[in-house]
């Protein structure tokens, strides 16, 4: 069978979509910390992410609203640090915060090779309102759970809904499963829907 090129979206062509706008964040001050149920606690620098072997990997991103983009994300396999920081049995989530005060979550069972702490989209820097400096991709999730200006990864035992999952959207956020999603409840309510 033949792969038939995707071409990318280029990257001014990409919607952006926050909760307060592009926070500003100190390039030499950024640290990414990881915690909770964790057997070594990390505190990563930029230079530290880069370390790590990179992976790249063109995936389309797509919107509960509709719209979609396709761009080629390279980053650090999640999973690869979090071996590093040695996850407890107990664990069953995985909980990111932004430097804006988004958050959301992903199961311990989501973590596979397709999931990336991204710091390049379409062979540049993340730009800043893509999430510069790093960029959860979860391929086969909505984008929703793509949070951007990750700076906390925090292991659960428990369960977690953040932003917009707290408002009605569904926590798997499986595009080929929507789940509870509400989508026609949010727009009743707010008006609109976040990507």
């Amino acid at each position: 069978m033949m792969d038939i090129p995707v071409p990318l979206t280029p990257i001014e062509k990409f919607n952006v979509v926050s909760i307060k706008g592009t926070p500003e964040i100190d390039i030499d001050k950024y640290e990414l910390r990881i915690e909770g149920l964790v057997g070594k606690p990390l505190i990563l620098k930029c230079s530290d992410l880069l370390s790590y072997p990179a992976k790249t990997k063109i995936i389309i991103l797509r919107c509960v609203e509709g719209w979609s983009g396709v761009g080629e994300w390279t980053g650090t396999l999640l999973r690869d640090i979090l071996n590093e920081a040695k996850i407890m049995r107990n664990a069953r989530t995985v909980v990111f915060y932004s430097a804006d005060g988004y958050s959301t979550s992903l199961s311990i069972k989501d973590l596979n090779e397709n999931v990336l702490l991204s710091y390049r989209l379409n062979g540049e820097t993340l730009p800043k309102e893509h999430g510069y400096p790093l960029r959860l991709v979860v391929e086969g999730k909505y984008g929703y759970k793509w949070i951007k200006w990750v700076t906390l990864i925090r292991i659960i035992r428990g369960r977690y809904r953040g932003y917009w999952e707290r408002q009605g959207y569904s926590n798997n956020a499986d595009i080929n499963r929507p789940g509870k999603t509400k989508l026609y409840k949010l727009k009743r309510i707010y008006g609109k829907t976040k990507g």
